[in-house]
């Protein structure tokens, strides 16, 4: 497989996470302040951090626009943010349409439905009448992609690198979320048990948490639930041992032991194994956590560096909104 489509395959699948991700979080969040006797400051400035989005919004010299309205504008649609919810998706479709022989018609279809859906007059009749409604929307969306890649395409070299793109960023989302709520509870800005509840939710991971009997909740089990869990997907250890089979594939037949990035994966792995949850969970959480995202990232560069070539800049934003069909 030639480098520049692996690459396309990669951050295809990212994109869509991304995207998907964003519906939740802030869908959650939309439920969770009802109970957050707390100031829209508060409540909001939390989805930003998790987002990894905070200096990008102080960045626009509009910091007072942290209410419910500025944030969710900013997160969706602000053309002059990456990683807004527009973004993430038309940057899906845009590798999508450069690798369209490679995927199936009706993952192309999946993500392009999802784009002119979210262009067009109804989605922003949606998003100013029923915000909950909308997000659930956008999140069912990408979830209709995610669900064509499994059953309409080969699981060969193409499908890896997509799974491996989503895994990154699975990785790196949960290790925010929850570095953001141990941050919430420390500052006491939110209640305990509601605070939990809703970074489960946010991970779609409430009721896996309690089919395996995980009660009551609290920051310490669901932090070691969403970090050391092998078997939940969006577990933090459950993605890496995921992206390592996905590097092994990708490598077999051609000298995979020691590659760069299955290393750097493998080492991360064994690593996280090999830590005791109390170290993470008992301690400076902020500090490791913050070690662990820089560690995901260097996996995240690891892979870059080794199979994809330098390309050109992105799209701007503004090219973003005239991409042809």
């Amino acid at each position: 497989m030639i480098s520049r489509a692996a690459e396309h395959c990669f951050w295809l699948h990212r994109y869509v996470e991304r995207a998907e991700n964003t519906a939740r979080l802030l869908q959650v969040n939309l439920a969770f302040v009802l109970d957050a006797r707390v100031a829209e400051h508060e409540q909001w400035w939390p989805v930003l951090r998790a987002l990894g989005e905070e200096r990008q919004f102080s960045d626009t010299g509009l910091p007072s626009r942290v209410t419910a309205d500025g944030v969710q504008d900013f997160v969706v649609w602000d053309p002059e943010n990456p990683g807004a919810l527009l973004n993430s998706v038309h940057q899906a479709r845009v590798n999508a349409h450069a690798i369209r022989e490679t995927i199936s018609l009706e993952m192309w279809e999946a993500v392009n439905t999802l784009w002119l859906w979210l262009t067009g007059d109804e989605a922003h009749r949606l998003y100013h009448e029923d915000r909950y409604a909308f997000y659930d929307a956008a999140k069912h969306g990408c979830q209709r992609f995610q669900g064509s890649l499994y059953t309409t395409v080969s699981y060969d070299q193409p499908f890896d690198f997509m799974r491996l793109g989503a895994l990154v960023e699975r990785a790196d989302q949960t290790t925010r979320m929850l570095d953001t709520a141990f941050l919430r509870a420390e500052t006491g800005a939110a209640p305990d048990t509601p605070l939990w509840l809703a970074t489960l939710r946010s991970c779609s991971a409430m009721e896996s948490y309690f089919k395996r009997g995980q009660v009551p909740v609290s920051g310490r089990r669901v932090g070691e639930f969403l970090l050391f869990d092998l078997a939940f997907p969006r577990a933090v250890a459950h993605c890496l041992q995921r992206s390592s089979h996905f590097l092994r594939r990708i490598g077999a037949g051609r000298g995979s032991a020691g590659r760069p990035a299955g290393a750097t994966t493998e080492a991360l792995l064994a690593r996280l194994r090999a830590t005791a949850p109390g170290v993470v969970l008992d301690g400076d959480k902020h500090a490791e956590l913050e070690g662990l995202l820089v560690a995901i990232g260097a996996v995240a560069d690891a892979i870059v560096s080794e199979y994809f070539p330098a390309v050109p800049a992105a799209a701007s934003a503004m090219e973003a909104l005239s991409v042809d069909a």
